[in-house]
């Protein structure tokens, strides 16, 4: 077993000590990455260098992996609110899951009581704190599992196909065995609307697939809904704007306002134009790269006379960029950020 030569020669005691020394270094540069994401999420950075959210900086340029990047935001946007986390993160009193798992609960009433509660509690302490502080159930999460197609040779039952990677690492001297493609496991919880058009779809679609399978339905109402959605947004032929007219050498009072809504012809033009993505660009020439959420956004806003009817006015925007510049337009607006998403 590989270990690095210079900790071979320590002691005991002397490998022990420098460990301790180590983490207590590690929890203080823990606490400077969360203050330091604080300030960055105060200042809103990420979206004005062309990241569709904070979340998404941390993945793309800080390159945490979406759990680690998770943790970090919840835990710095917990620590804006309620200073005192800090403390007790750099005194290794609470970690980051504790946080993240009581932010959502934390109030100026109740803060102190909680964070005392968590203090040194271990993971399923916190867990079981944080759900007999809840009045109702949580909702049951969406989930996806990617499996194999078909189970490996070895796997007898379903969670052993779950674990299998997307290939098997042979016996010395044997050829790779490649397993077939992966599948995709859905779970989640719906109402009985829900259920009642799944079955007249089922009905509806019984001569096309004529067992009734629920990848078969879902699949033809998703190819049905996107096809449908694209055709909307796909460009009829580019017009020319409409002719203004002018009374008495000045615009019609009704054509100088218009409506605020942006026409459909439009919005199509547009989504071509813009290719379906937010069109933000940061200073340094990074376009935002959000396909996710997007609206139409008036470059010259419509309250300061822009056109909703020409399609140099409109562009698409991802909803954080939207808001990000409507607060540098008309001002902030003061909220709290949703606890239940990082971005």
């Amino acid at each position: 077993m590989y270990s690095p030569p210079e900790l071979r020669a320590l002691t005991d005691e002397a490998l022990l000590t420098r460990l301790r020394a180590l983490v207590r270094q590690e929890r203080e540069s823990l606490v400077d990455v969360i203050e330091h994401l604080m300030e960055v999420d105060r200042r809103e950075v990420a979206p004005d260098r062309g990241y569709s959210s904070l979340f998404e900086y941390c993945l793309k340029t800080l390159g945490y992996s979406e759990g680690a990047a998770f943790l970090r935001i919840r835990t710095a946007r917990a620590a804006a609110e309620f200073p005192e986390i800090l403390v007790r993160l750099r005194s290794g009193r609470l970690h980051l899951d504790a946080v993240a798992r009581l932010y959502p609960h934390l109030t100026a009433q109740n803060s102190q009581s909680l964070l005392n509660r968590a203090d040194g509690a271990s993971k399923r302490e916190v867990v079981a704190l944080v759900a007999a502080l809840q009045s109702a159930p949580a909702p049951e999460r969406d989930v996806i599992v990617s499996v194999p197609a078909s189970p490996p040779p070895d796997a007898t039952d379903a969670g052993a196909i779950e674990s299998v990677p997307a290939y098997v690492l042979p016996p010395p001297g044997a050829d790779t065995v490649l397993l077939p493609p992966l599948k995709h496991r859905f779970h989640f919880t719906a109402d009985g609307d829900l259920l009642s058009m799944v079955e007249r779809l089922r009905g509806l679609l019984r001569h096309k697939h004529p067992g009734g399978g629920l990848e078969a339905i879902f699949k033809e109402a998703a190819a049905t809904l996107l096809e449908k959605l694209e055709r909307d947004r796909r460009p009829i032929g580019r017009r020319p704007p409409p002719v203004v007219r002018r009374q008495s050498g000045t615009v019609a009072r009704s054509q100088r306002h218009g409506s605020r809504t942006v026409p459909k012809a439009i919005k199509r033009l547009v989504w071509e134009r813009d290719g379906g993505r937010c069109a933000y660009v940061a200073p340094a020439n990074r376009r935002c790269e959000s396909r996710d959420a997007l609206e139409y956004d008036h470059i010259i806003a419509w309250a300061d006379g822009g056109r909703s009817d020409v399609p140099e006015n409109i562009r698409l925007l991802c909803r954080a960029h939207n808001q990000r510049l409507g607060r540098k337009r008309f001002g902030p607006r003061p909220m709290r950020p949703s606890n239940g998403h990082c971005p």
